[in-house]
């Protein structure tokens, strides 16, 4: 069963990428007007197409297998296993979706052999570490089963090759821990309840064996305060996404309400 919800999603991801595509970027008016009345509904096209998004996750599962042939994990079997899967995808004739910048910036020094602290864009917090990071929150659902510290090492491992930024780690770590959550029969409702708790027991934990001496870059004085400001970034971002549901929620709720009070009036009539 739980190699049936892993595949699912991984197919979800790939689904929702290709619906995706034709309009990203676009503001929500932009995206009525290109498929009205109420926005895109499926993906166009046959095939859909998926973009670099799907590409990397697909790297980076296919990175996981390569590197579990060889036994346990360890940062240095995974490191090359995703080296060499990165530089595949620069290199792929398919990779021509609008790759982001830091990914393709990354990946070509990594092409040149450098070592991977310096390969990486330490500034850049941005999205691509994060679209590839599901399979790793599938690891607990298939058979390449690991630990809960090792699932979190291995999150931010694979984002770190490309986006040093400690916020790119930490939203990678969470966005596998959600993964792991969901897939363990936890409660939807109370996803951001959980996030909360799992970001603030990882704060002060900064993956030394995996990461090494990338907190240096930064120029902070110890490896716990740099993975600490990323853990508060999301910290930040999950009290914002608290304050949206809870405002969406009473929409609806109002929303409901007229509609029940029109239907009312209407068999009233």
């Amino acid at each position: 069963m739980k190699s049936k919800r892993a595949s699912a999603c991984l197919f979800g991801l790939a689904f929702g990428d290709a619906m995706g595509a034709p309009v990203e970027f676009s503001t929500i008016r932009e995206m009525i007007e290109r498929f009205p009345p109420i926005g895109i509904q499926a993906p166009p096209g046959n095939l859909a197409m998926v973009t670099d998004d799907t590409q990397m996750a697909i790297a980076v599962g296919d990175a996981l297998i390569d590197a579990a042939a060889q036994g346990n994990y360890t940062p240095t079997n995974l490191e090359a296993a995703l080296r060499a899967r990165f530089i595949e995808w620069l290199d792929s004739p398919e990779n021509n979706r609008a790759p982001g910048n830091t990914c393709l910036k990354a990946c070509r020094r990594l092409k040149k052999g450098t070592q991977w602290q310096e390969a990486t864009v330490e500034s850049s917090k941005g999205c691509g570490a994060n679209m590839r990071v599901a399979p790793v929150g599938l690891l607990k659902a298939g058979q390449l089963s690991v630990n809960e510290s090792g699932r979190a090492a291995i999150a931010q491992f694979q984002a770190a090759l490309t986006h040093g930024h400690p916020t790119a780690l930490a939203a990678s770590d969470l966005t596998s821990a959600t993964l792991v959550y969901l897939l363990s029969d936890g409660e939807p409702k109370k996803v951001i309840e959980c996030l909360r708790d799992y970001a603030h027991s990882q704060r002060m934990i900064y993956h030394d064996e995996w990461l090494g001496a990338l907190w240096q870059r930064a120029f902070v004085d110890s490896p716990e305060s740099f993975i600490a400001r990323g853990w508060d970034e999301c910290l930040a971002t999950l009290d914002r996404l608290e304050r949206v549901e809870k405002l969406s929620s009473h929409r609806l709720q109002a929303l409901e309400h007229q509609v029940n009070h029109r239907q009312i009036n209407k068999r009233l009539g």
